[in-house]
């Protein structure tokens, strides 16, 4: 018993409460007349708990409402933005990464530093959300800022002339690529996600 009542709503509980309120005052009301004023009472306070729960039933549908009409108002720009950094990213993994590697490669991650930096934009300001959150650092690995610091860091730093600008690209380079690969898989997950909501909400109101 107590099982079931865990899984019910509030709503549900307060509305199962004010039926049964509104059932026992108007049933002794007619059984028990010369108490009936009692179960009558019983009856108003049910009815009043009925329309506090139409009332909050009203306002959880208001809210729902408006974060579809959010949803659906944002939904073309985020799947824009998901295929077309998937795409970029795809391009750059299954071209660039399998005919280039090391000073070539990051001359070429230097040189589309402005379209990685749109996508980490798009990512984090269009997509947003828990995707976004999720690989922050991955998609800030890909930042102009990020990009321009590495190479700097190569160009000055006391432990690239030690152990060699080849040494430390490599693995810098390595992980940029699996960051990558990380990436879309998340921007995959999200429109698969986002294409779910959207035809569940269509199919809901009928959006034609």
């Amino acid at each position: 018993m107590f099982i079931i009542f865990k899984k019910l709503t509030l709503t549900s509980l307060l509305f199962i409460l004010t039926v049964l309120l509104v059932l026992l005052g108007l049933s002794f009301s007619f059984i028990w007349f010369p108490k009936k004023e009692i179960y009558l009472a019983i009856a108003g306070v049910g009815g009043s708990l009925a329309g506090g729960w139409i009332t909050l039933i009203g306002v959880k549908l208001t809210i729902q409402k408006s974060d579809e009409d959010r949803f659906i108002q944002t939904f073309m720009d985020k799947i824009l933005a998901i295929k077309n950094s998937i795409d970029f990213l795809q391009e750059f993994r299954d071209e660039d990464c399998a005919n280039y590697e090391g000073e070539e490669l990051w001359s070429i991650i230097l040189f589309k530093s402005d379209k990685f930096e749109l996508i980490f934009k798009n990512i984090n300001e269009i997509i947003g959300g828990e995707t976004a959150y999720s690989i922050y650092e991955r998609t800030e690995s890909l930042s102009r800022s990020s990009t321009s610091e590495f190479e700097e860091y190569l160009n000055f730093h006391p432990r690239v002339r030690i152990f060699g600008r080849h040494t430390i690209l490599n693995p810098h380079i390595i992980k940029i690529i699996e960051s990558i690969d990380v990436i879309i898989d998340k921007l995959e997950d999200e429109e698969e996600r986002l294409l779910s909501e959207y035809n569940r909400i269509k199919k809901k109101r009928f959006i034609i």
